[in-house]
């Protein structure tokens, strides 16, 4: 077998893979991005639009971001993995019919481990020892595996009620032009309607 083909991102120049990731980092000013890969500030606004001209370099930054993309959907599936034991959680899993732990921490099925947040141990002056063992927050999972899933219950969302509501709608539903008026609107004269 040979050696691996190289990314379109490895054959470019240090330089132009700095700017590259720069540009990914902060897509909003390649001039930016130029000076921060070491391009002369001078003229960095030139060489930020020379480069996105570049067919190989324009490559490398979908090549990047893709492989970005990639790991946030991995990241992702990570976080969600994580997630499902937490809001699956069942004390059950843990203790007994009478209350009493189900046998060592360390003999207990991994998702029933992952919910545990703590477990603390006191000795009585008897000799007897209790343990105390602390859930993760299961609203807080589920709340969270919600949103990650895209649950709409879970996404959060800003309700506005009264007249700006009503003037939103239209203009929404009407597309007129609503132009906000402020309680002392120097262009109405005393007495006229509001």
């Amino acid at each position: 077998m040979g050696t691996p083909a190289l990314s379109i991102y490895n054959r470019l120049p240090v330089k132009r893979q700095l700017f590259v990731d720069a540009h990914i980092a902060n897509p909003g000013s390649a001039t930016k991005a130029a000076i921060k890969a070491g391009y002369v500030a001078n003229s960095a606004h030139v060489t930020a639009s020379r480069l996105l001209k570049s067919d190989k370099v324009l490559a490398a930054i979908a090549e990047r971001r893709k492989r970005a993309s990639n790991r946030a959907v991995m990241d992702a599936a990570k976080v969600l993995q994580e997630l499902t034991p937490l809001a699956a959680s069942d004390v059950r899993h843990l203790v007994d019919e009478n209350g009493y732990l189900r046998g060592n921490l360390n003999d207990l099925p991994e998702h029933v481990t992952k919910a545990i947040s703590s477990v603390e141990q006191e000795t009585a002056q008897d000799g007897t020892v209790k343990m105390k063992v602390k859930l993760w927050d299961k609203n807080k999972a589920l709340v969270s595996a919600g949103r990650h899933v895209g649950v709409r219950a879970f996404v959060d969302r800003i309700e506005v009620s009264g007249g700006l509501s009503d003037r939103l709608s239209r203009l929404h539903d009407e597309s007129i032009d609503v132009t906000p008026v402020s309680d002392a609107s120097p262009e109405l004269e005393p007495g006229t309607p509001t």
